[in-house]
C-alpha cells in the first residue's frame, strides 16, 4: 500500500486497491459457484448416462435375442426339410423296382415280424399288387418252414412291406411301408435327428460324439 503523498493520494490507493481485492474476490466466488454448480449436475448427468447405456444395452439384447431365435427356427426349418428329404428318397427307392432278391427276403422278414405279433394259426400274407409275382412258391414253402404256419400270399393295395392276415380269426398285422412310417414315426425321426445333428457337427469340424445312433427298422 502507498503511505506517501497527499491524503487525497492515499484515499485513492486504499480505494483502487479495495476495488482490485473485490474483483480478485468475485471472480474467485464466481469460479467456486461454477465448481458447485457441476458438482450439482454431476449425479444427474452420471445417472442419464448409466440410463441411456441401460437402454442401449436392453435393444442390443432385444436384437441378439431375436436373431439367435430366428438362427434357432432356420436351424429347425433346415434340419426338417432334410428329414423330409431323407424319407422321400428312401420311400421312393422301396416303392421303385429294387432287386428282386433284395425285394423278397425283406417281405420275408416283415412277414416273419407280423407274424410273431399274431396267434398261432393259417395266415394270408398280402403283397403289393405289382411285385406278387415275385413272391413263388418256393419263397412261400421257406417262409412257412420258418414260421411253423400255412400261408398263402395274396396281392394288396399297399406300396411296400406287407400285410399278414389270420385266416378265418378278424386279426392282422400291417408291416407295409405307409403303416411302418406311421407307427415308428418317433423311431425315425430320433434316428434321423441324431444322424443330422451328428453331420452338422462334422461339417462344423466338432467330433459327433455325443449324438445318439440308431436304425430305422
Amino acid at each position: 500500500m502507498i503511505t506517501h503523498g497527499s491524503v487525497a493520494a492515499v484515499i485513492a490507493a486504499i480505494r483502487e486497491e479495495a476495488a482490485a481485492e473485490m474483483d480478485r474476490l468475485a471472480r474467485g466466488a464466481a469460479v467456486e459457484h461454477a465448481a458447485l454448480a457441476s458438482e450439482r449436475e454431476r449425479p444427474a448427468a452420471l445417472a442419464d448416462r448409466e440410463r441411456r447405456l441401460a437402454e442401449a444395452g436392453t435393444r442390443a439384447n432385444r436384437m441378439r435375442d431375436d436373431a439367435d431365435w430366428e438362427n434357432a427356427l432356420q436351424d429347425l426349418r433346415d434340419r426338417e426339410q432334410w428329414m423330409s428329404d431323407v424319407v422321400a428318397a428312401a420311400r421312393n427307392v422301396l416303392l421303385a423296382d429294387p432287386d428282386p432278391q433284395w425285394t423278397r427276403e425283406w417281405t420275408a422278414a416283415l412277414a416273419l415280424e407280423a407274424m410273431a405279433a399274431l396267434p398261432p394259426g393259417p395266415c394270408v400274407i398280402v403283397v403289393p399288387v405289382a411285385r406278387a409275382p415275385l413272391f413263388e412258391d418256393a419263397w412261400l414253402r421257406g417262409l412257412e418252414s420258418k414260421s411253423g404256419r400255412s400261408l398263402a400270399v395274396e396281392p394288396g393295395p399297399i406300396g411296400a412291406g406287407c400285410l399278414v392276415r389270420m385266416t378265418g380269426v378278424p386279426l392282422a398285422y400291417d408291416n407295409s411301408l405307409e403303416a411302418r412310417e406311421a407307427r415308428l414315426h418317433a423311431t425315425w425321426r430320433a434316428t434321423l435327428a441324431s444322424l443330422y445333428e451328428s453331420l452338422c457337427a462334422g461339417i462344423a469340424g466338432v467330433p459327433a460324439g455325443t449324438a445318439g445312433s440308431g436304425s430305422v427298422r
